[in-house]
């Protein structure tokens, strides 16, 4: 009863108890005319992704080890020695000053090509085992070897999987939503005053 007297008294309160209450029309009418309409078939969404297979693809990716220093005679150093034929991944256990690196010798999995700098280098070697020179990267310097390429490839059905659902429960909000509004207009039939409502905005400021 204090609310409601409230709402009567202070304009500030009863503008955001109508949007209060807007906002809860709003959420009923999604959840009646968009979300509790969504039904998804699987014919439907492999359909999809049957349309749209260019968009799921995995991009050029590298496997490589890295040996990383922050100084650059370090990194120099181990390039000398495995020229004389240290063991890049002994070096990389001992050496690698990558926080948590040493324990996996330096192993970086298939990483996308521009991730990162030392993807982009090691995607420019030319066969597996080949080793790279020492060059500069964030905060020091590093020795890539790479290990193996796996060129861009179409995803399979079941690798896109997770993110054809999701685009297409997505597809399918916009189309309900589309057509829920499109049947208000052809029900109320409403008027556009666009010149007016240009003119109500002309000196607000953002």
């Amino acid at each position: 009863h204090v609310a409601m007297g409230l709402e009567k008294r202070d304009p500030q309160f009863k503008e955001l108890l109508d949007d209060y209450r807007n906002g809860i029309y709003i959420f009923k009418l999604q959840q009646e005319e968009v979300w509790n309409k969504m039904k998804i078939d699987t014919s439907a969404v492999k359909k999809y992704f049957e349309e749209n297979r260019d968009k799921y693809k995995y991009p050029d990716r590298v496997e490589f080890s890295e040996i990383f220093t922050k100084k650059d005679s370090l990194a120099q150093k181990y390039y000398e020695e495995i020229k004389n034929g240290a063991d890049f991944e002994e070096l990389a256990k001992k050496f690698t000053e990558r926080v948590g690196y040493k324990k996996r010798a330096g192993h970086f999995d298939l990483t996308d090509v521009k991730a990162n700098m030392m993807a982009h280098e090691a995607w420019k070697l030319k066969n597996p085992g080949d080793i790279s020179k020492p060059f500069p990267v964030r905060g020091g310097y590093s020795i890539v070897k790479l290990i193996k390429k796996v060129p861009s490839r179409l995803k399979t059905y079941e690798e896109a999987k997770a993110e054809v659902m999701s685009d297409y429960q997505e597809k399918l909000s916009k189309d309900l939503e589309n057509a829920y509004i499109e049947s208000l207009k052809k029900r109320y039939k409403p008027k556009y005053y666009y010149d007016v409502l240009k003119e109500a905005f002309k000196n607000t400021k953002i």
